[in-house]
């Protein structure tokens, strides 16, 4: 007996094919917005079924008082569900401007929710706020099935529109997203709570090691410093200022290491620690409830538990890592703080 495909796996094969295509045509793909929508956004959009090439549900390059968005999804009553701003792949998405524009788009277009894609990323500006980051999800780094039920949970185009659907599909799609919000729901509370690994599953590497340098082994270390811009870049490790080297999945990981490496050195560093470009954003802490994904860190403070603020791009957890890391001067920094980047 063969199984239908469901929306979920259809979503999940989607964004494989899309960082498949991502890697494949980057030079493209960089260069041209119009590519990027062709190839990397229009078939998501598809997927969670909006017909780009039917206007009564998505509204192309809509125009109001001089603003123009690129997506413009519409409700079944013609009220506007939701936007969609496209960039170029690999575009800066947190440029100083953009809560002021994401403001502006919400408030002339009358719509909660908004987002800012290069095709890889999704940045969902769901309430309005300037001094909030946006809930941001990757296709490279985010777990896929986990992600999809995410865009499903948010962008189905069954959020705007009913249909009838037929006796015999196979699957009851709307049961089917109702266990998403609950699994969803759920994820809220558990997908931060990876904690890096431990000291036993980790490898030292340095003058006393009789291991060779694994930057002249693999050539794909990189020195936070000069890594340049990594928002499509997937990485597999960081090397710490003392050698150690901890394996790691996703971006955030890499920055939970640092703020792990920083408080065991500095026991005695002042909580909270804040956010160096935004003032009073928490990046340390021991209390989460203004954090938009927090991570528990191993390293607790007088039996309380210690939280890292991880909702950031991959260019601005290399920002945020190196500024903890200046908390450390020059005393325990015998190496400068490096990331292995997939594919480099």
């Amino acid at each position: 007996m063969n199984c239908a495909a469901s929306p979920l796996s259809l979503l999940c094969t989607q964004i494989h094919s899309s960082i498949q295509a991502s890697k494949e045509f980057v030079n493209t793909l960089r260069q041209s917005e119009a590519a990027t929508r062709v190839v990397l956004i229009d078939p998501v959009l598809k997927l969670l079924g909006w017909d780009v090439s039917n206007l009564h549900c998505v509204e192309i390059e809509k125009s109001k008082n001089n603003l123009r968005v690129d997506y413009c999804l519409k409700r079944q009553d013609g009220t506007v569900f939701a936007i969609v701003e496209a960039k170029c792949l690999g575009s800066d998405l947190d440029k100083p401007d953009v809560p002021r524009q994401i403001g502006d788009y919400q408030r002339t277009f009358i719509t909660k929710d908004m987002w800012l894609t290069d095709g890889i990323r999704w940045h969902l500006y769901d309430d309005y706020d300037p001094t909030q980051p946006p809930k941001r999800h990757s296709l490279i780094e985010d777990d896929p099935v986990d992600l999809a039920l995410r865009l499903l949970h948010k962008l189905d185009v069954l959020r705007g529109w009913s249909f009838t659907l037929p006796a015999a599909t196979g699957y009851d799609v709307i049961d089917q997203l109702r266990r998403a919000d609950e699994r969803i729901a759920k994820l809220e509370t558990t997908v931060t709570q990876f904690v890096t690994r431990g000291a036993t599953n980790s490898v030292r590497v340095g003058a006393d090691s009789n291991e060779p340098d694994a930057v002249n082994q693999h050539g794909g270390w990189r020195n936070m410093k000069d890594c340049g811009h990594v928002s499509c870049v997937k990485v597999t490790a960081v090397r710490l200022p003392d050698g150690t080297e901890v394996p790691v999945k996703y971006w955030k990981e890499v920055l939970a290491a640092v703020a792990e490496f920083v408080l065991a050195k500095l026991p005695s560093i002042e909580l909270p620690i804040y956010d160096s470009s935004r003032g009073k954003r928490l990046l340390i802490s021991c209390e989460k409830s203004t954090m938009r994904q927090p991570q528990t860190l191993l390293s607790g403070r007088n039996g309380q538990t210690v939280y890292v603020e991880t909702n950031y791009s991959a260019n601005t957890i290399i920002e945020k890592s190196l500024h903890l890391v200046g908390f450390l001067g020059n005393k325990d920094v015998p190496q400068e703080v490096a990331v292995l980047l997939q594919g480099q």
